[in-house]
């Protein structure tokens, strides 16, 4: 029997918890809940699980670019009132490959546009002082 190739790359690009959640329930299958309906302690232990699981089928020295960005309910609550046990950052996913076997290795900003924010919605984050974001991070993580 022939031994099954390990990669050498995975791009990992996961439902953004609940951002898109409208999105990505039309998509889903009735019996298949999106992935970003799960709760917080959820979500974070499905992507616990394939990190265990992508290292266990990488070869070492397999490397991973797992693309991401800041959950917080940024669209309506002012940054003063924002709770940060209930936000997902870059520095979760970080200690959680770190704790699956993964060493990051580069950190990347990926801006996006701003025109996807509206001049109404500028003007409201502007009013009620809302932090948001125009980018993703991209981890590199190497099997360890």
């Amino acid at each position: 029997m022939a031994q099954a190739r390990r990669p050498d790359l995975i791009f990992f690009d996961p439902p953004y918890f609940t951002k898109k959640e409208r999105e990505y329930r039309e998509k889903a299958g009735a019996g298949t809940p999106p992935l970003s309906s799960y709760a917080r302690e959820d979500y974070m232990g499905f992507l616990e699980g394939f990190f265990i699981l992508a290292r266990e089928h990488a070869k070492e020295g397999t490397k991973m670019a797992f693309l991401n960005a800041d959950w917080r309910d940024f669209q309506s609550t002012p940054a003063a009132q924002e709770d940060p046990d209930k936000s997902i950052t870059i520095f979760d996913y970080h200690r959680l490959l770190s704790q699956t076997g993964w060493q990051t290795t580069h950190r990347i900003e990926c801006p996006l546009s701003t025109e996807r924010l509206t001049g109404n919605e500028v003007q409201k984050m502007q009013e009620k002082r809302i932090l948001g974001t125009v980018g993703r991070t991209l981890l590199i993580a190497q099997r360890t």
